[in-house]
C-alpha cells in the first residue's frame, strides 16, 4: 500500500515544478509599491506602479516611468524600457510581448521565444504560441523551445487549448488529437470530424463526437467516462468535473469515477485543485477526495485560486477555505480582497492592508 501511495504522488507531482507562492504586492499607505515576501515587507517603488501582476515566483509590474520590472528572488530587474507591451504572470513564468516579439521570464532568465508571435497562450509552467515567419506551433515547457507542427502543407492545427502543464491540439491533416505533456507529443485519438476536449494539469478530457462518448487520458492510459456525451464538463489540476446525459454531477480523479450528487448542481465552477458547486440549498467545495461544506448561500464576493477559496458572508465577515479547513480571516470591515494563489490581501478601511499568509494575518 505504501509503494502505491508513493507511485500515485511521483505520477501526479513529478510532472511540474513544485513552487512554493510566498509573494504579493500591494501600495503601502504612502502610495509605495510593496512586496510581501515571506513574511516581509519590501518598498521597491517610491512612486505609484501604473500596474502589476503578482506570480507564483516573481511579480511584474510597470513602473510610474513605464518601465516593465520584475521582482524576482529579493531584486528588481528591469525587462523593458518601451511603451508598447503586454505582460502575464503565471505561477512560474513571466511572459510579455513587444510588438510580436515573445520574450519569457524564467528563473531569472529571460528567453526570446518568437519574433514574431501574434498567437500564444499561457499557464502555469507551459507557453504555447504560433510562430508567424515559420509557420509553426512550439510550446516553451520546463526552459526549452519544442516544436510541435508546422503548417507549410495546409493548416495541420486546426483546434488547440492550452492546459497548466499540456498542449492539446487537433492535427487536422492526420485527424489526430495530440497532447503535449512532459516533453513528450502523444497520440491520444484519430477521429475523422470535429472533436470536443480540454486538457488541464495531467489531464486531458474530450469527447468522440462520431461515437458521442466521453474519454478521459490520465497516468498514460485512456479512461472511457460515458458511453454519452455528458451535458457539462470542465477539467481542473488532476481531476475532470461533470454532468452526465441523465443529470448526475461525476468527478474522474485518482482513475475513478466519483459520484458526487445524484441531482444535477445549480452552479458548479472549477479552479486549480478545487470544484466549487451548489447542491442541495448548500455551497460546496471539493478537494482532493473530500466534499466540504461552505455555506447555505452563493456569495456575492468570492475569489477562488490554487487550494484556496475566500468569500465575504451575509454580516461582512472575511472567510475562506484554504486547502481543506474553513477559517474566519478577519472580522474589521473589508473593502476590497484578492488572491494571489492561496495567499489573500485584504483592503480595509483608512486605506490599510493585511495579508494572510500561512495562517497568519499580518497588517499594514
Amino acid at each position: 500500500m505504501q509503494k502505491l501511495v508513493i507511485a500515485i504522488f511521483l505520477a501526479v507531482f513529478s510532472n511540474y515544478k513544485i513552487i512554493s507562492q510566498d509573494l504579493a504586492a500591494f501600495n503601502d499607505y504612502q502610495n509605495h509599491f510593496t512586496v510581501f515576501d515571506k513574511g516581509e515587507t519590501k518598498s521597491i517603488e517610491n512612486l505609484p506602479v501604473k500596474s502589476y501582476k503578482i506570480g507564483g515566483n516573481a511579480i511584474a509590474y510597470v513602473s510610474s516611468t513605464s518601465e516593465l520590472k520584475v521582482y524576482f528572488n529579493g531584486r528588481v530587474k528591469t525587462l523593458a524600457e518601451t511603451f508598447s507591451f503586454d505582460y502575464f504572470a503565471s505561477k512560474n513564468l513571466i511572459v510579455y510581448q513587444i510588438y510580436n516579439q515573445l520574450y519569457v521570464f524564467d528563473n531569472g532568465d529571460v528567453t526570446l521565444l518568437s519574433g514574431n508571435a501574434k498567437l500564444f497562450s499561457v499557464t502555469d509552467n507551459i507557453i504555447s504560441f504560433y510562430n508567424q515567419n515559420t509557420k509553426s506551433f512550439h510550446v516553451y515547457y520546463e526552459g526549452k523551445v519544442w516544436d510541435i507542427e508546422d503548417s507549410y502543407v495546409g493548416k495541420s492545427v486546426k483546434y488547440y487549448k492550452t492546459g497548466n502543464n499540456t498542449f492539446a491540439y487537433y492535427n487536422d491533416n492526420s485527424k489526430h488529437l495530440k497532447l503535449f505533456l512532459n516533453g513528450e507529443i502523444k497520440k491520444i485519438v484519430q477521429i475523422n470530424g470535429l472533436i470536443n476536449f480540454k486538457p488541464g494539469q495531467n489531464i486531458l478530457a474530450y469527447i468522440d463526437i462520431a461515437m458521442n462518448s466521453f474519454h478521459s487520458y490520465y497516468n498514460n492510459k485512456i479512461t472511457d467516462l460515458e458511453y454519452f456525451r455528458p451535458k457539462l464538463y470542465d477539467v481542473g489540476n488532476n481531476f475532470i468535473a461533470y454532468l452526465d446525459n441523465l443529470g448526475e454531477f461525476k468527478v474522474f480523479w485518482n482513475d475513478e469515477i466519483i459520484s458526487v450528487s445524484s441531482f444535477e448542481p445549480s452552479m458548479f465552477k472549477v479552479k486549480d485543485n478545487m470544484l466549487l458547486f451548489y447542491d442541495e440549498s448548500y455551497l460546496k467545495i471539493f478537494y482532493q477526495n473530500k466534499i466540504y461544506d461552505v455555506c447555505d448561500y452563493i456569495p456575492n464576493n468570492y475569489k477562488m485560486q490554487e487550494s484556496t477559496f475566500a468569500y465575504k458572508d451575509l454580516n461582512g465577515k472575511l472567510n475562506a477555505f484554504i486547502k481543506g479547513e474553513l477559517k474566519t480571516i478577519t472580522y474589521d470591515n473589508v473593502k476590497s480582497f484578492d488572491l494571489a494563489y492561496d495567499i489573500i490581501i485584504i483592503s480595509t478601511t483608512g486605506n490599510k492592508t493585511q495579508i494572510f499568509y500561512k495562517d497568519k494575518l499580518y497588517k499594514f
